[in-house]
């Protein structure tokens, strides 16, 4: 149970937790871990700035309900640690906190720079407490304040940045209040979360929402499919010669013809991260020396690279990232299917939000294996589970992603939870410039 997870967290042996438990008022919880969900927050220039944290539902009905302030408290001390990695990495790490928790010596002592804290004010929030508050500003954290609750308060205090509320699937009324906002306190950074698709997350950023989070979805098919680009065609032809099986002479000849992608090819195996002991000078060394897995990975990459047009595509890039090497740990663990495969599954799974063509289009020119093609164009088949376990965690859904996991030979929602925070740093420490 929570309350038992919690006491771990204190220190507490299982003993004693069960004994505090029996004794315990309050309704019963079900036995839901405290997971931490992480989700991309986005900046103007589409890239991910860092990531908007907070738990998962089951956790917060628990906590609501329990009523426990220990509880509280070892959560947000949790939390805290969660976003402290994110930003020794140079990230930004937001959350929303209420001030009765934050404002807990626990608490405070975790607080440090590039942490944003949006303040869940409660009905009654005195003066001395909205003080207490933004004196936690000399941690060097920033301290922001919904917008709705700013705009009914006779006296506004000190905001850092201005939380943006998306209700009902409507950007418009949170452009609206992004534009309000700008113009009542000039300079300050406006943050929006829960946005509900790729078309709307890109809107806010591109009007001018200084940080989004949302939903890494389509919300329609493009209207206008757009042809692929020839450098793009040139990597689609490369990738079926090695499904094919094409000598390496030809695919040699292939990639020495297109001087950029002889540039990167051997700047990506040339490169500190790749640890080679001596330098490749030679398309035909490079090929030999990555074979046809490694070979189809770096044009995979370099194909979701590729991409250009829209505001979020370098956001989307990480994020494909992230989905392929979470889809091949979880490959890995079960060791029943291919990872390289489910690699791609999870790459090419936001090619039709990169391209902005639908997805069908966008793999025509490639050979992708059957139960890739079932997984990612007709949402079944034998590969299908690890990419909607992958969506149900980006969407904090961990009921979802806990139901598909159970019996899936993957340790259980636990073990899933590490393996997409093992994916994400993967994806973050990736230096795409490498590949691009």
């Amino acid at each position: 149970m929570l309350r038992n997870w919690f006491d771990r967290l204190r220190g507490e042996s299982d003993e004693e937790a069960a004994a505090s438990e029996s004794s315990a008022p309050g309704p019963a919880a079900p036995a839901v871990p405290a997971f931490v969900a992480r989700r991309p927050l986005i900046s103007g220039r589409g890239e991910i700035a860092g990531f908007e944290f907070r738990l998962n539902d089951a956790t917060q009905w628990q906590l609501i309900n329990l009523a426990d302030p220990a509880a509280e408290t070892a959560f947000a001390v949790a939390l805290m640690g969660a976003m402290r990695t994110t930003m020794q990495a140079g990230r930004v790490a937001y959350a929303a906190l209420a001030p009765d928790v934050l404002l807990r010596p626990e608490v405070t002592q975790q607080l440090g720079p590039r942490m944003m804290l949006c303040i869940q004010p409660p009905e009654v929030l005195t003066t001395a407490t909205i003080e207490r508050v933004d004196a936690l500003r000399m941690s060097g954290a920033l301290i922001g304040w919904p917008g709705s609750w700013l705009a009914a308060v006779p006296r506004r205090p000190r905001t850092d940045f201005v939380a943006l509320q998306y209700v009902g699937g409507a950007i418009d009324g949170l452009l609206a209040a992004k534009q309000q906002w700008v113009q009542t306190i000039p300079g300050v950074s406006t943050v929006a979360s829960d946005i509900a698709s790729i078309d709307d997350l890109e809107l806010a950023v591109r009007s001018g929402v200084s940080l989004a989070s949302g939903t890494i979805a389509t919300a329609r098919e493009p209207r206008d499919a757009k042809p692929m680009a020839p450098h793009m065609q040139r990597i689609s032809r490369l990738l079926n010669h090695v499904v094919l099986d094409a000598g390496n002479a030809r695919i040699v000849e292939q990639i020495r013809v297109d001087v950029a992608l002889s540039y990167r090819l051997l700047r990506y195996l040339n490169s500190a991260a790749f640890g080679l002991t001596r330098k490749i000078e030679s398309i035909e060394q490079a090929v030999v020396l990555l074979g046809r897995n490694e070979l189809y990975r770096f044009l995979s990459m370099l194909l979701i690279g590729a991409a250009e047009g829209r505001r979020l595509s370098h956001a989307l890039q990480e994020i494909a990232l992230t989905r392929g090497r979470m889809l091949e740990l979880l490959a890995i663990e079960r060791g029943t299917d291919p990872p390289d495969g489910l690699f791609t599954v999870g790459m090419f799974s936001l090619l039709d939000a990169l391209f902005q063509t639908p997805l069908a289009q966008a793999l025509a020119p490639l050979q992708l294996a059957t139960p890739a093609q079932q997984a990612l164009l007709e949402a079944r088949g034998p590969w299908r589970r690890y990419l909607d376990i992958a969506i149900a965690l980006e969407r904090h859904d961990f009921a979802t992603a806990a139901q598909l996991g159970e019996g899936f030979g993957v340790g259980g929602l636990e073990r899933i939870v590490v393996l997409s925070d093992d994916a994400q740093e993967w994806a973050r420490q990736v230096s795409l410039d490498a590949v691009l």
